[in-house]
C-alpha cells in the first residue's frame, strides 16, 4: 500500500525536466521527436 501510493505520487517526477517530449504533454500538431535522430529521441525518454 505505501509503495503503491508513493509510486502513484512520484511516477512522473522524471518527466519534469523535458515534459514536452512525453506524449501526454504534447498537442496533436507538434511532436519534438520528429526533429530528432532516433538515438537522441530514445535517449531523452530513457534518461
Amino acid at each position: 500500500p505505501l509503495l503503491i501510493r508513493t509510486g502513484a505520487l512520484y511516477h512522473d517526477i522524471g518527466k519534469m525536466k523535458n515534459s514536452i517530449y512525453f506524449i501526454e504533454n504534447q498537442n496533436e500538431e507538434y511532436n519534438p521527436h520528429d526533429q530528432l535522430e532516433f538515438e537522441k529521441s530514445a535517449g531523452i525518454i530513457i534518461g
